[in-house]
């Protein structure tokens, strides 16, 4: 060994240099190399652990974030939608989203669902989250925890799902009448509502639970009085629903001579007469207002029943009026309308050859009268819920445009299909900035029939 101080070679057990008194370097036992490498070696072990585990936590965090945002933000997020079941009551449907064969668990419902198509959806009736003293509730605050189970069986926690959910109310639907408001000629009506099968219900204070079928479908014949409105109230009672009630107002005219139609007189016909029957006050008589065959008019003066053959004058809808005449009162006066269209043979037999030059100027004249068309569709479209067809019917080179309201049973007609129809004049209408012969189809084929 050298001196670091004057390089003089000295033996390695000197501690100071003998020529300069420099005190030397002492080297280490192998013992202590030997610990020093232990603990570097050591340390570096542990420094790796912690570097491994932090990588790992790392990427299971990141991959925690990646599910979690997948499935609360992204393609993966679950949807919650209202809906109606095929029973009535208001449900929401949750659509869960993820690969075909993996399966979701909900643990409130202790329910598994299956993914098929990318989504696995259930629906859940807003009752189910209720109790019977649903009458103090105004809404329900849920809360879904649900697994994801793939197929190979590992499992993942879903993000919770949380919605609120109305207090339901008992669902009522009236199926007859089905418009809010209606007029009648009769004393009896036949009221129709479907409710939840199960359900009580009361019509006018009236318990009917016990005429209710299966299905929840309620029928029941109601007297409706000649005083103007009519109203019906009906009460339904659901389990776990509140309870609703909807009003149902049936009008039937003030009348100083009571008179009705009997429910059997038909509202459309393809004959060309009807017959109108009903029942009026004793001591009144009939009188008809509208066309109708000479002589057919008879009562009975003991039950006051009465009859007369009205006649269709016109194709589309006839309005019968007729009044009960009586001595010092006020004429009842009623008006019924009935749909006339005459069968394809009849009617053909009444349709004109297309002329056209003439119909765009004789439309008012032959309002009604019908025509034979035969042509290419050259457009469909609906409007105010009416389907119109245009039909070009001028020869090869010629256009000759007519709109036509389809009321036949074809209901798919084809742009650029070549059509047969019978069809009578309704006036004019404006296509494309230019007016246009109206007619109203009652019959259509397709391809040009001779």
């Amino acid at each position: 060994m050298k001196c670091p101080e004057c390089g003089r070679t000295v033996e390695p057990h000197v501690t100071h240099c003998p020529n300069c008194g420099q005190e030397l370097p002492q080297r280490e036992s192998g013992r202590s190399v030997l610990r020093r490498i232990l603990v570097m070696t050591v340390c570096w072990i542990l420094a790796l652990a912690v570097f491994a585990l932090g990588v790992y936590k790392l990427y299971y965090w990141i991959d925690a974030y990646r599910f979690d945002r997948k499935y609360t933000r992204g393609a993966y997020a679950p949807s919650v939608t209202e809906t109606t079941l095929d029973d009535g009551r208001a449900a929401h449907a949750i659509a869960f989203y993820g690969n075909d064969g993996d399966k979701v668990f909900l643990e409130e419902l202790n329910q598994v669902i299956e993914v098929s198509g990318g989504v696995a959806r259930i629906e859940i009736a807003d009752s189910d989250w209720f109790g019977s003293d649903i009458e103090n509730m105004e809404s329900a605050d849920v809360h879904i925890a649900s697994m994801l189970i793939y197929q190979n069986g590992d499992k993942r926690r879903l993000p919770e799902i949380d919605f609120t959910v109305e207090a339901p109310e008992s669902p009522i639907e009236v199926i007859s009448p089905a418009q809010e408001d209606i007029a009648v000629n009769t004393s009896i009506y036949s009221l129709e509502v479907q409710v939840v099968p199960g359900s009580k219900v009361n019509v006018n204070g009236k318990d009917v639970t016990d005429i209710v079928d299966r299905s929840g479908l309620l029928s029941v014949n109601v007297n409706v009085f000649p005083i103007g409105d009519n109203v019906y109230s009906i009460v339904v009672d659901t389990a776990n629903h509140k309870e609703a009630r909807k009003d149902v107002v049936i009008y039937r005219q003030k009348m100083e001579i009571a008179v009705e139609i009997d429910n059997t007189v038909p509202t459309s016909t393809n004959s060309s007469t009807v017959t109108v029957t009903g029942k009026v006050d004793l001591g009144a008589t009939i009188s008809v207002d509208t066309d109708y065959v000479e002589g057919s008019i008879s009562q009975d003066p003991v039950t006051g029943a009465y009859a007369f053959v009205a006649k269709m004058t016109t194709i589309g809808t006839n309005p019968i009026r007729f009044r009960a005449v009586q001595d010092g009162k006020a004429d009842s006066v009623l008006t019924i309308n009935v749909d006339y269209l005459p069968s394809l043979n009849e009617y053909a037999n009444l349709a004109w050859a297309m002329d056209y030059k003439a119909l765009c100027s004789m439309f008012e004249e032959w309002q009604g009268q019908p025509f034979v068309c035969k042509g290419k569709a050259i457009d469909v479209y609906e409007e105010n819920g009416v389907q119109y067809i245009i039909m070009d019917v001028g020869p090869e080179g010629t256009e000759q445009l007519l709109v036509l309201e389809n009321y036949s049973k074809l209901d798919t007609p084809q742009i650029g299909q070549t059509y047969t129809a019978y069809a009578d004049v309704n006036g004019r209408y404006m296509y494309k900035a230019n007016y246009h012969p109206l007619l109203k189809i009652r019959y259509m084929y397709e391809g040009i029939v001779n």
